[in-house]
């Protein structure tokens, strides 16, 4: 058994080794958000999404000797509980309010909730940053952490978040819902090709590399990530047996290669039941894998088996429509949708007409030859496509990808 009073002293000595490796210059929109109360924050998200990065970029906020970060990790390794950290760290540091504790891939650690509720009722003042890669295992603590801690979701970047940190560009956001949203836009297209000479590109570019991970990795990189999503997440959670397990990936195929499906149809192909599916849904929902959205309706209130089910990172689709030979032109069409809604919250789709309903608009999403064909007899109504033009008709307004994406 390592002796916990010397680990902890090592760990503060070999933090300020590692966070030469990790911090980074360019932040995320959530380091600015983490630093407000209350003490205790979670970060989860999408393996992969700069957790670790983010955790050090916010370490660098305090004074030596009085931070220190922990990996989930080492203390499995060497059988250290956080409870024996927590006892034992205020003869290493002061534990005031100007101190800070990071304890990343949390979720390897057993109990790890009830001993960071511990640890916080014991240190009011000091500020404790927790990240793991299990996204279910964060978020499913919120009932032991209830009144405690904030919860922050490390969603992949946004359009914005990818030129600062791809380019060193910081843009202005576009307000999409301005008074006079035409000239808004106008405007905008023409501050945003001063800043970038080929805002299309990039574009194109950001669909492909939306989350940090992509930003190096190839495409068995992309495929070991779902695996260990499934296998090590899910399979952590859950009570899926190994042969349940093993149709995930299928179950990820189907959904990739269509736009809408059913329990039934779910059901059917992968041959268990509609409750099976409901719970294999809700394991990929929870994991950041997929997001459910809903069709918009009288009262809201919708079927299960009506959801639509998109990929917060679509470049994960597009391998997968790729694997089951989906054609360019269907891949394109359905990863625009997945571009689109991946960071909206009060969005619904549309069984007839435009595809989507935001913030109570009508959206149609689509490639360079899209028509105001589907909003026609809408009051209000945008096409974002895939074009350089902005072109407006009555109260509709055709305009670029590239500027809706800029508004968040």
């Amino acid at each position: 058994m390592v002796e916990t009073l010397e680990f902890i002293k090592n760990a503060m000595l070999e933090s300020e080794e590692k966070v030469i490796s990790y911090s980074r210059p360019q932040k995320r929109d959530l380091y600015g958000i983490i630093k407000l109360k209350p003490n205790l924050k979670v970060i989860y998200g999408l393996r992969g999404g700069g957790k670790t990065t983010l955790l050090f970029q916010r370490y660098l906020d305090y004074e030596k000797g009085k931070r220190v970060y922990f990996s989930g990790d080492e203390l499995v390794l060497l059988k250290i509980s956080i409870y024996e950290i927590f006892k034992n760290l205020k003869y290493a540091m002061d534990l005031g309010k100007d101190s800070a504790v990071f304890i990343d891939e949390i979720t390897k650690v057993p109990n790890w909730a009830e001993e960071i509720k511990i640890a916080y009722d014991s240190n009011p003042n000091l500020q404790i940053y927790i990240s793991g890669s299990s996204t279910i295992d964060l978020v499913q603590s919120k009932s032991a952490l209830a009144r405690r801690a904030s919860y922050h979701h490390l969603l992949p970047m946004t359009f914005r978040e990818y030129v600062k940190l791809t380019r060193n560009i910081e843009l202005e956001k576009f307000d999409l819902f301005s008074g006079d949203v035409y000239t808004q836009i106008i405007r905008y297209d023409i501050y945003l090709k001063q800043k970038i000479s080929n805002p299309m590109e990039l574009f194109h570019e950001y669909m492909s590399k939306s989350h940090p991970f992509l930003l190096e990795a190839n495409q068995d990189m992309i495929f070991d990530l779902v695996e260990k999503i499934i296998y090590e997440d899910i399979a952590k959670l859950n009570s899926f047996d190994s042969s349940i397990l093993e149709k995930f990936e299928r179950l990820i195929l189907v959904l990739a290669m269509s736009e809408k499906t059913t329990y039934e149809n779910l059901a059917t192909d992968l041959q268990v039941s509609k409750a099976v599916i409901g719970q294999m849904l809700r394991a990929l929902i929870q994991s950041g894998l997929i997001k459910q959205v809903l069709p918009y309706g009288s009262g809201r209130v919708v079927g299960r088996k009506s959801w639509r089910y998109l990929f917060v990172v679509p470049a994960i689709r597009e391998l997968y429509m790729k694997k089951g030979g989906a054609e360019a032109s269907k891949i394109s069409g359905y990863i625009k949708e997945d571009v689109f809604a991946s960071h909206l919250d009060e969005i619904f789709y549309l069984d007839t007409g435009p595809d989507f309903m935001y913030k109570n608009i009508h959206f149609e999403v689509g490639g360079k030859n899209k028509t105001f064909e589907q909003l026609e007899g809408e009051k209000k109504g945008f096409i974002v496509y895939d074009g350089f033009e902005v072109i407006k008709k009555d109260n509709l307004i055709k305009f670029p990808f590239y500027i809706f994406l800029a508004h968040l």
